[in-house]
C-alpha cells in the first residue's frame, strides 16, 4: 500500500515537473518560477480532461448496457436492458 502512494506522488511530481518545463520552454527559462498559477492551471486542466474522459467511457458503457440485451461489463454492474423495463 505504501508503494502505491509513493508511486501516486512520483507521478503527481512527474506531471508538475512536466507542466513547469513545458512552461520554460514556451514562454522562456524561468517563466514558470515566476508564475507558478499558470502551472497549477495546466496541472488542473490536464487533470480535468482526463477526469471527463473517464467519465465518458463509464457513461458509454452504462448506455450500451441499458440498450444492449447483453453486455460484458466487469460484475454487469447490476444493469439491465432499457427495454426489459420500459413499457411499449
Amino acid at each position: 500500500m505504501f508503494y502505491c502512494g509513493m508511486q501516486r506522488r512520483v507521478h503527481r511530481a512527474d506531471r508538475l515537473e512536466l507542466a513547469r518545463d513545458e512552461v520554460d520552454r514556451v514562454f522562456g527559462d524561468g517563466h514558470a518560477a515566476a508564475h507558478p498559477e499558470l502551472v497549477v492551471a495546466i496541472v488542473q486542466a490536464a487533470s480535468s480532461d482526463w477526469a471527463a474522459r473517464v467519465i465518458c467511457a463509464a457513461l458509454e458503457d452504462i448506455a450500451g448496457a441499458l440498450v444492449e440485451e447483453s453486455v460484458d461489463l466487469p460484475g454487469n454492474a447490476g444493469l439491465v436492458a432499457a427495454r426489459s423495463i420500459v413499457r411499449p
